[in-house]
């Protein structure tokens, strides 16, 4: 045996890696020895937002989804993680019943966020910048 079969999960694709490559690259298994991943979604809100009622609500919507594992060892854990410069940055760490529903479970929980944020008037920000513009006519009159 000369070379390893490894599948993409998020292909479905084969995979051969010849054994000296394996021994020299960083491999993640996501299914041994738990087939309960836990996945990370980022969420930004608005400056102004709430923190407190933020986390609680990203909990909340987590454990309302029927894929992620509600006992006390598999809580959804909510942190603020920073200041950007248009947010502020939450990731929500969820547990979730199998691998293969990961791309599906982060999917709908993103939808289900948008929705309970809109309903909450919470806002969910877009990138900004204000810019201010020198009067370069105005600058040469006072010379």
């Amino acid at each position: 045996m000369r070379a390893t079969e490894l599948l993409d999960g998020d292909t479905e694709q084969l995979i051969i890696v010849p054994n000296n490559e394996m021994v020299n690259k960083r491999i993640v298994n996501l299914v041994e020895p738990d087939k309960r991943p836990r996945v990370l979604v980022k969420i930004n809100t608005a400056y102004g937002s709430d923190v407190e009622k933020v986390s609680a609500i990203l909990k909340q919507v987590a454990l309302e989804h029927p894929n992620v594992l509600k006992s006390a060892e598999y809580q959804p854990v909510v942190r603020f993680s920073d200041f950007g410069d248009s947010s502020l940055m939450f990731k929500v760490f969820i547990y979730i019943d199998d691998v293969a529903n990961r791309h599906k479970v982060t999917s709908e929980y993103r939808k289900a966020i948008y929705e309970r944020f809109a309903a909450e008037g919470i806002g969910i920000p877009f990138p900004q910048r204000v810019v201010h513009f020198v009067d370069e006519t105005k600058k040469s009159e006072r010379n």
